[in-house]
């Protein structure tokens, strides 16, 4: 099983713990957490092989509705299809809009392979299965 984004963890104590709890393959970081490198650079490579980054969330930093919004991603998803209102969310852009592109929580193929690869990260994960599918495959062109 993967340890999921959407529980919002960000207490450093209860990160570690998730990464190392044996019920986990993966931990899924939050996305608040990205930049925090002096944090990162804590980890074992035994935990760094078992986090995994968001690069690319559409919610800006530390949206106060992000588990909520997660919330009705999945119910979005087990409805298939059936559009919600998040109008608390912040969210207005797409993917690739400059402005979510630019988040401080988001990281650009420059710093994957500069900073968190040589760091020992090798998971990084692309936000989206809810979104359209052109801006599914603009995020994959960008980062691939």
């Amino acid at each position: 099983m993967i340890s999921s984004t959407t529980k919002c963890l960000t207490d450093l104590n209860a990160v570690k713990n998730e990464i190392n709890n044996k019920d986990y393959y993966l931990t899924c970081l939050d996305y608040n957490l990205n930049q925090n490198l002096d944090f990162l650079k804590t980890f074992t490579q035994g935990e760094k092989n078992k986090t995994e980054i968001l690069v690319n969330a559409i919610c800006p930093p530390n949206c106060p509705y992000r588990k909520e919004h997660y919330d009705l991603n999945s119910d979005y998803s087990l409805s298939y299809g059936k559009d919600y209102d998040m109008d608390k969310c912040l969210i207005r852009h797409s993917l690739m809009d400059p402005i979510t592109l630019n988040s401080k929580n988001n990281l650009t193929p420059d710093m994957i392979i500069n900073t968190y690869e040589p760091l020992g990260f090798s998971h990084f994960k692309i936000e989206g299965r809810t979104l359209s599918d052109i801006d599914v495959a603009c995020a994959y062109v960008y980062y691939m």
